[in-house]
């Protein structure tokens, strides 16, 4: 076995195949292993949460070397994927319990950390844009044209 220590139900698991599966899909085509962790995972077992993390969690920051160079944005985004595979939102179920099978779990799990991270970077932009917004008025206030050459203008605004 893939995962000792972790025991999904019989029918369980076959459920979570067969849901996975394209119609005329062959189920030998399916990551079973990796399907099997992810279906643990999306049931709440915190020993398939720990077999994930001992296997998975230290490739988080290798994924983000690229993208991100901060420590401290890393281990944000690490916490922020892990928060996104294992706590389902209101009404809905864990973002781990939507890995198909039909690719490893380290490339699924590479494509979600590089969305969280993107996602996260879009709204720390739309923080600043909104922070900017005072800024951009007072530069309106003072100078009526100042849409034309707005950034020299959110500049002098800013310098006042």
């Amino acid at each position: 076995a893939a995962w000792p220590g972790l025991a999904v139900d019989e029918a369980r698991f076959a459920a979570h195949i067969e849901a996975r599966l394209a119609p005329g899909a062959d189920p030998a085509s399916l990551h079973a292993a990796d399907l099997y962790l992810a279906c643990a995972c999306a049931s709440g077992d915190p020993r398939a949460a720990a077999a994930f993390d001992e296997r998975y969690a230290a490739e988080i920051p290798a994924f983000l070397a690229g993208v991100e160079r901060s420590p401290a944005v890393v281990e944000e985004v690490c916490q922020l994927v892990r928060e996104r595979l294992f706590v389902a939102p209101p009404g809905g179920t864990p973002k781990i319990a939507e890995y198909s099978g039909r690719g490893s779990l380290a490339s699924w799990l590479r494509v979600v950390t590089l969305r969280v991270a993107s996602n996260r970077r879009r709204g720390e932009r739309r923080h600043e844009d909104l922070a900017r917004g005072p800024r951009i008025r007072r530069a309106l206030e003072h100078d009526e044209h100042a849409f034309v050459s707005l950034p020299l203008a959110v500049s002098a605004a800013d310098s006042t």
